[in-house]
């Protein structure tokens, strides 16, 4: 009882400020009874932000495009055959890599798709749950979901490109920083995440947005200082007077994700294609 009490605190606190969960997509081309089995406050509370889509597949492309989806679950009880198959390898290459199959078919797998068939009973549900929880823990036990490890990264990114540890401001990078990467490589809105930001250290996000531009102009100084050298030439043509937050944000969060994905164990991709018995 007290360990599922610390880490509901814990869950909260990040996610006042940032959504730590795992974007679910759910999509049909025509609603089922399987959506009874998804609620999403329930799952909510177990980690899963639900998401449903319908209909055309266009559409649902167009959502992954602009959002960025942790695991994909695809409905084929009522799909035909071959353009679920189509369906899912094109989410598999462009989009998402942890999906989820319910259907009463069966499929040679990939690294990172699972099949579950779907039944109207309890045991259904256990087994989502279940099966949910394994592809989250897997998830979670990447470098890219290690917040400790992501904001280590950050902090020395920052310290590289001049900002000074000592400063508000330098915090305030953090979060920002961590906070787009979470959504990467899809852009976020700056206000927004002045906002979430400020929301942390019970500040506005103008004065979050203040420092942030007050500690990037010092580092600006700074960087003109350096000696010229090949290694000190990226931090002084990042770092110009022109530059804003946005910017130096974006470009960081591109560095990170550089700097992540060499740490990665990604599967490799000697895999069978997929296809329906």
């Amino acid at each position: 009882m007290c360990y599922s009490i610390v880490v509901f605190i814990v869950k909260n606190k990040e996610e006042k400020a940032m959504n730590l969960n795992l974007k679910t997509c759910i999509y049909q081309d025509n609603q089922t009874e399987l959506l009874s089995y998804f609620n999403r406050d329930k799952f909510k509370k177990r980690g899963f932000d639900i998401v449903f889509q319908f209909g055309n597949h266009q559409d649902l492309f167009g959502y992954m495009s602009s959002n960025k989806v942790d695991i994909f679950i695809l409905d084929t009880t009522k799909m035909d055959k071959d353009q679920s198959n189509i369906l899912i390898q094109i989410v598999y290459q462009n989009f998402c890599k942890n999906i989820l199959i319910i259907t009463n078919d069966k499929f040679f797998m990939r690294e990172g798709i699972r099949c579950l068939q779907f039944e109207e009973n309890q045991n259904f549900q256990l087994l989502l749950s279940c099966t949910l929880f394994e592809m989250k823990s897997k998830i979670d036990s990447q470098p890219n979901r290690n917040v400790n490890f992501i904001k280590s990264k950050i902090s020395d990114l920052l310290t590289e490109y001049c900002f000074t540890s000592k400063k508000d401001g330098f915090s305030y990078y953090t979060e920002a920083i961590y906070i787009m990467f979470l959504n990467y490589p899809h852009k976020g809105n700056m206000m927004d995440v002045y906002k979430q930001v400020g929301e942390m250290f019970s500040k506005t996000g103008f004065a979050v947005e203040k420092s942030m531009r007050s500690i990037l102009l010092d580092a600006t100084k700074k960087a003109t200082l350096l000696p010229n050298s090949a290694e000190n030439q990226k931090i002084k043509t990042l770092l110009t007077y022109d530059m804003t937050n946005k910017h130096i944000v974006s470009s960081l969060v591109s560095a990170l994700a550089k700097e992540i994905e060499k740490c990665e164990t990604s599967p490799d991709n000697e895999t069978k294609c997929l296809f329906y018995q």
